[in-house]
């Protein structure tokens, strides 16, 4: 039986908002140029400040704009969030595993949420590793002090699925809060 849930944030707890800085871009290379720099904040290489400076230029518009669009775009999920902490509230242990540039969780929820959130996080810019990195997942597992295969990975990307079912865990492709609790019943959670 499952003993501990590990939840992405963008796309699970938070709306992301990726995509839509990808559908300003006016071509393909500048879609593929978004995508890339957000990887390098994502696994720690350039700074949150550097990467909204480099999405300026790639997108024409100011540093200060991109960020409140950002910020405007991510919304938390309340159902998933209250999801999560009945399911803490029962006993299961709860990790954060996401793709994320330094200091950006931080403006979405304060410390203290985070805590009364999570037993453990692991972020990619601190470990210069992203989903779906085997590695990562096992990471996660050892932090939580639980073997991956008693581990539940729920994301809304299908490869990072993958690569927690790689790394030994079951996962969840999360929708929407109604369907994660379906699959996680018939995972005997």
């Amino acid at each position: 039986m499952p003993k501990a849930l590990i939840f992405d944030c963008f796309g699970v707890l938070v709306e992301p908002s990726l995509g839509y800085l990808k559908s300003l871009a006016e071509t393909t290379e500048q879609s593929q140029q978004v995508s890339d720099f957000n990887l390098q904040a994502d696994l720690g290489y350039i700074s949150r400040q550097t990467l909204l400076e480099n999405l300026s230029q790639v997108l024409d518009i100011p540093a200060d704009e991109v960020w409140a669009i950002m910020q405007q775009r991510r919304l938390k999920m309340p159902k998933t969030i209250d999801f999560l902490l009945s399911k803490k509230a029962n006993g299961s242990k709860i990790g954060l595993l996401s793709n994320v540039a330094q200091d950006t969780l931080e403006t979405i929820f304060p410390k203290d949420e985070l805590d009364a959130m999570f037993d453990e996080m692991i972020l990619s810019y601190d470990t210069h590793l992203v989903k779906p990195d085997p590695k990562i997942y096992l990471l996660m597992a050892d932090k939580l002090g639980v073997d991956p295969s008693r581990c539940v990975m729920i994301d809304d990307a299908v490869e990072n699925i993958t690569g927690a079912k790689s790394s030994g865990m079951q996962g969840v492709v999360f929708k929407d809060v109604d369907q994660l609790e379906s699959d996680l019943s018939k995972l005997g959670f």
